[in-house]
């Protein structure tokens, strides 16, 4: 349906056409400029300057009540999936042209709930197989997490009052407690700064393990840094292992 009162914002999804006459294709507004769209299309082509004439108001069906049963759900009390898994590794967003990292999560499925218009995990994973060169409008890439750190680690941080860069798109599960502790302590700039804006020492190793504190100081980035993988080329269990652990997990570990 098309209205001059529709109103259309970011997350908005639409059917749209690039010219008259030509077929409408479903999308989701991600970015608005002057009266013009910025949409990326469900097979996650971005196009950028689409005129509202050319937009479409669209209800998007729900999901089916069989996906919903079927899908697959693991926690800490529930058979885990092998070591190296898609689902499993960590990934980067990535700008398409500059090719700088936007934000780290710790698997695909975590970044696909962040982005309603990406509407199939897989099209994350293909992507960063290299089988893809953008799934919902960006590029993305596995990484690997190096060994979590121990409680040596955390001390020698805190001790130097180390500085650190938190990454500010929150990537842990909502809701959770991690994700509340997250949203409080992410414009700290030291380590200590973090405790006592609420972080706990076992945030500090699993967010720096998992890529989403980075520090100022170019030795413990190398220390501590995470490693690029490339688009894997082998199956996902002969490739290098990543498991991220649960915010769970983490929580268990901050009480103990």
């Amino acid at each position: 349906k098309f209205s001059h009162k529709m109103v259309l914002k970011v997350g908005s999804s639409v059917l749209a056409r690039l010219y008259e006459k030509e077929g409408w294709y479903a999308g989701v507004i991600t970015g608005v400029e002057k009266e013009e769209y910025k949409i990326v299309f469900i097979d996650g082509v971005t196009v950028k300057k689409i005129k509202l004439e050319n937009i479409r108001s669209w209800d998007r069906p729900k999901e089916q009540e069989w996906h919903r049963r079927n899908k697959i759900i693991t926690n800490k009390f529930t058979k885990r999936r092998p070591e190296g898994h898609a689902l499993n590794r960590g990934v980067e967003q990535l700008d398409p042209e500059t090719r700088e990292v936007l934000s780290r999560w710790p698997n695909p499925r975590r970044a696909q709930e962040a982005f309603p218009w990406i509407s199939n995990t897989m099209d994350i994973i293909l992507c960063c197989r290299g089988h893809f060169k953008q799934a919902g409008g960006y590029a993305w890439r596995f990484v690997e997490s190096r060994t979590k750190l121990d409680t040596h680690d955390v001390a020698e941080l805190l001790a130097q009052n180390a500085r650190i860069q938190i990454q500010k798109n929150n990537p842990k599960r909502k809701p959770s407690k991690s994700h509340d502790l997250y949203e409080k302590y992410k414009y700290a700039t030291t380590v200590r700064e973090m405790i006592n804006l609420g972080g706990r020492r076992a945030d500090i190793a699993y967010d720096i393990t998992h890529g989403w504190i980075t520090f100022e100081d170019p030795e413990l980035n190398r220390r501590f840094s995470r490693t690029y993988t490339g688009a894997a080329t082998t199956s996902d269990t002969t490739t290098a292992a990543h498991h991220a652990a649960s915010e769970d997990d983490n929580d268990d570990a901050a009480s103990s």
